[in-house]
């Protein structure tokens, strides 16, 4: 595991010196073939005092009926945060959910205390999703049903997601950010690199052996990070 330009840290700690405050309330976000499932093995290991969710994106939930629309996912979950009573959480996004965590800290930057971006792309291109719908002709949908994923809500959240064009807006986060990259995940490390570029006070983390599901591939590494960053690192529990 590596990161570009590592911040100062507190000799004490070995925390970054001037660190976020710790999040009150995490919010996970699912990716592309993902269910609130794919988070298990962090939202299990968060500490007791840190409330969390992991909701289905809208649009994604297998048997609904609501079309995949980025901007609408993103505004059900700044609703869902407000109806619960977070004026402000963090929010962790894999791949699509990624994409739909950035929208929020574009649209609501005050709502949006940290910022975990895993596999992200600013600006996804069409061959990259070609090649995606592509791809997941083939599979079978019963494998996906046994997951609980929709294959007809994959492919219409892949033929939506060119709708998404955050590269021009990504000065506008102004929450501490976070991006994790698998260091194999070939096609979305340039994006990542130009997320952190472009994002003010970014940080990159390539974590070494990894591909795009980097938080199952490697927990370990991918939860010291998270925690981490969340203000809860496991040394200090």
């Amino acid at each position: 595991m590596h990161r570009d330009e590592p911040p100062a840290t507190s000799a004490a700690s070995g925390r970054p010196a001037e660190g976020p405050a710790p999040a009150q309330y995490v919010t996970f976000l699912h990716g592309v073939g993902g269910s609130p499932l794919s988070w298990e093995e962090q939202v299990s290991k968060l500490p007791a005092q840190l409330p969390a969710r992991a909701p289905w994106l809208r649009g994604m939930r297998p048997g609904s009926h609501e079309e995949f629309s980025l901007a609408a996912a993103a505004a059900d979950i700044r609703l869902s945060l407000k109806l619960d009573g977070v004026n402000e959480g963090a929010i962790v996004g894999h791949s699509l959910g990624a994409m739909v965590a950035l929208q929020c800290a574009i649209d609501d930057p005050e709502s949006v205390s940290h910022l975990v971006l895993v596999a992200g792309q600013a600006r996804p291109s069409t061959a990259m999703l070609r090649t995606q719908r592509f791809m997941l002709r083939f599979m079978p949908a019963r494998r996906l049903a046994a997951q609980g994923v929709s294959k007809e809500r994959l492919m219409e959240a892949l033929r939506n997601g060119d709708q998404f064009e955050g590269a021009g807006s990504l000065d506008q986060v102004a929450c501490p950010t976070l991006v994790v990259c698998g260091a194999r995940d070939t096609a979305n490390v340039p994006a990542s690199r130009y997320i952190a570029e472009s994002v003010p006070g970014a940080r990159l983390e390539l974590v070494d052996g990894a591909g795009h599901d980097v938080m199952h591939e490697a927990t370990a590494a991918f939860n010291a990070l998270l925690y981490d960053f969340l203000g809860y690192p496991l040394d200090q529990r």
